[in-house]
């Protein structure tokens, strides 16, 4: 049973309570000033210590995961949600968000809250965690079987690749209907191109296979969805199921698209 840590305040002859939940870390853990694997070290826990959760941001993705949780107040110390036993392996249910978002990350642009529409997106992405790579895979309505094409052999394979992936994301939050390809959803006329630098969550990014691609405007490789920071979501390859990627080093960056794609 999770302890519940509560914290009595008076404010105007009225108390509150503020309630944190306790969860233990399972490695020595830092805990950090923001949310970031950069900033400076606050304070030390060692294995086992139980910490007290009082909210979930994100930040720099540690091990695959975007999630820190905020365990102090003056001053604000944060821990990457990996280490810490909360039960879950995304946001965990009954932990709040923090208020004022997340920080940490790098890649560049990204700043600002995401909109209700780019909101849905992400969430609609998210609930596709775990799938298997499956080349050809994913529909309007979810993850289907994919083909037997191009040296892949995956028409027993349910799941997605990385344009079936965007293609539901996108239907589901908005109702447009894009095509199964990188290349034609990047040229598709119904987002609106962006410069790269000016992101925001929820656009689509998109690489091609060569420089010489690139500056012809054919985004023919990858795509991905920025959800903040340097976190993405996609359908990656055969080797990794469905999740968050790291912007800044999972991707060849020399052949990434100087737009991203905004649909929300």
């Amino acid at each position: 049973m999770v302890a519940v840590a509560r914290t009595l305040a008076v404010v105007g002859g009225l108390a509150s309570a503020a309630l944190a939940a306790s969860y233990p870390v399972k490695a020595d853990l830092n805990g950090r000033s923001s949310p970031s694997t950069s900033a400076s070290v606050v304070k030390s826990f060692p294995s086992g210590t139980k910490v007290d959760v009082i909210c979930q941001t994100s930040g720099t993705v540690v091990n695959g995961s975007p999630i820190w949780d905020k365990v102090q107040s003056s001053p604000d110390v944060y821990v990457s949600d990996y280490y810490v036993k909360t039960g879950a392996s995304s946001w965990a249910p009954g932990i709040p968000r923090c208020s004022g978002g997340g920080g940490g990350g790098g890649g560049g642009g990204g700043g600002g809250s995401p909109s209700t529409c780019a909101q849905k997106l992400i969430a609609k992405a998210k609930d596709q965690f775990g799938w298997k790579y499956s080349w050809g895979g994913g529909n309007y309505n979810g993850a289907s079987y994919g083909i037997d094409s191009g040296g892949y052999h995956d028409s027993g394979v349910k799941g997605f690749d990385c344009s079936g992936l965007t293609l539901y994301s996108v239907y589901q939050a908005t109702g447009k209907k894009i095509d199964h390809y990188t290349g034609s959803q990047y040229n598709s006329g119904q987002g609106k191109k962006i410069p790269f630098d000016q992101k925001q969550p929820g656009d689509l990014i998109f690489w091609a296979n060569s420089v010489g691609d690139r500056n012809n405007g054919n985004a023919n490789r990858h795509v991905a969805i920025f959800v903040s920071g340097s976190t993405t979501i996609d359908a990656y390859s055969h080797s990794k199921v469905l999740g968050y990627r790291n912007l800044n080093s999972d991707y060849n960056n020399a052949n990434r698209m100087p737009y991203v794609l905004r649909f929300c």
